[in-house]
């Protein structure tokens, strides 16, 4: 796809399917005998990842449903920020992985339910919040939440999803879930006022961005892996979910690459909401960094700070001339190939699983998870 740098950001391999129900759906309408096993195995799979996919939604929509009209408003506001349900798909289909029996146990996987949707809720409740640190006024296409209803509404709204997904986690029959809950979404927050606190700073390394990184964004896809795997069995295994966790900490450093990318060069419309929005809260990413690292910016970093200046008032022009100074030091080339290094370690990990159609979808995810466009 190009954007209107002329810049492709992902690879032409295929469109992206990690919408576990769109592509189920598109699954379906193929002629049956016309598929291959691996094709009917992979239409098995997701005819069980798709349904249980809505039930999260549904669980998680009851769980912060309130019949008080000023609760009730905000409440309904969430459900636009959905999007992919990446989150709680990993989740079902770790939790396949660690347990192909898993599905046909009703009790194992309504735990795996109430996982993905403590998952989702607390995912909601971060891009609630985030939309009021980068003063966001759009999310997917649609005024935010602090842009419609002010910004103390939004905050007040994120505590009440952070809240209801722990009320929820309680709900199940083991406190080690609740506990790790708990330490997750502690370091998820530290993540982000570290963030806040390295707004403008243009000297940030690569070790101090994956670290913010593995904290902000990685670990609740990590968690959504680790605890799906957990509950798919009746005696969990340590070692199987730090295989999961692993697994979803790299996939999701490499979604964070792509994030910082399509913010460089995507298109707004696609992304539902105007590119360049982390320069302009000094938010240093990856192809900064890497450019910032090279001898040619050292030399002449002062005329580059100018210029991220500009980009950050909103100056088209500049823009454009900070991809050119991006392309002219490879680094927007360097950042995703960081990215696919990091999609490939993730895919040798799944490859010590037992096969099964869950691993190989995993793996499915994991390759498509570069080609997004939003």
């Amino acid at each position: 796809m190009q954007t209107r740098h002329g810049y492709v950001i992902s690879s032409p391999r295929s469109e992206p399917r990690s919408n576990a129900t769109l592509y189920w759906r598109a699954m379906t309408a193929l002629d049956q005998s016309a598929m291959t096993h691996a094709e009917q195995q992979h239409r098995d799979l997701l005819s069980v990842v798709a349904p249980a996919v809505e039930r999260v939604a549904q669980r998680s929509a009851e769980h912060i449903s309130s019949t008080e009209p000023a609760v009730a408003t905000l409440v309904g506001e969430v459900e636009h920020l959905r999007g992919k349900m990446l989150r709680p798909t990993l989740a079902i289909v770790s939790a396949l992985a660690a347990n192909p029996a898993m599905q046909s146990d009703s009790r194992l996987m309504d735990n795996v339910i109430t996982v993905g949707a403590v998952i989702e809720l607390i995912h909601l409740a971060t891009l609630v919040h985030d939309d009021v640190l980068d003063e966001s006024d759009e999310r997917r296409g649609k005024p935010s939440v602090h842009a419609t209803h002010g910004q103390h509404a939004a905050i007040i709204l994120g505590d009440y999803l952070f809240a209801r997904s722990f009320h929820l986690c309680s709900t199940l029959d083991t406190q080690a879930t609740a506990l790790r809950v708990g330490e997750i979404t502690a370091l998820v927050c530290a993540g982000e006022m570290e963030q806040m606190g390295r707004r403008d700073d243009w000297a940030m390394t690569t070790d101090d961005y994956f670290r913010i990184v593995e904290r902000k964004t990685a670990l609740l896809i990590g968690a959504a892996c680790e605890l799906g795997a957990r509950h798919a069995v009746a005696t969990p295994s340590k070692e199987a979910e730090q295989t999961f966790l692993q697994f979803g900490l790299l996939l999701g450093s490499a979604f964070q690459i792509q994030d910082d990318l399509l913010d460089l060069a995507g298109d707004p419309d696609a992304l539902g909401k105007p590119s360049g929005r982390d320069i302009a809260m000094g938010k240093p990413t990856l192809p900064i960094i890497l450019h910032m690292d090279t001898a040619a910016c050292r030399s002449c970093a002062r005329p580059f700070h100018a210029l991220l200046a500009r980009v950050a008032s909103g100056d088209e022009d500049a823009h454009d001339d900070l991809i050119d100074a991006l392309d002219s030091t490879s680094s927007i080339t360097g950042a995703r190939d960081e990215a696919q290094r990091r999609i490939a370690k993730a895919q040798t990990i799944l490859a010590a699983l037992p096969e099964s159609p869950a691993r190989h979808y995993l793996a499915h995810l994991a390759e498509t998870a570069l080609d997004r466009q939003a």
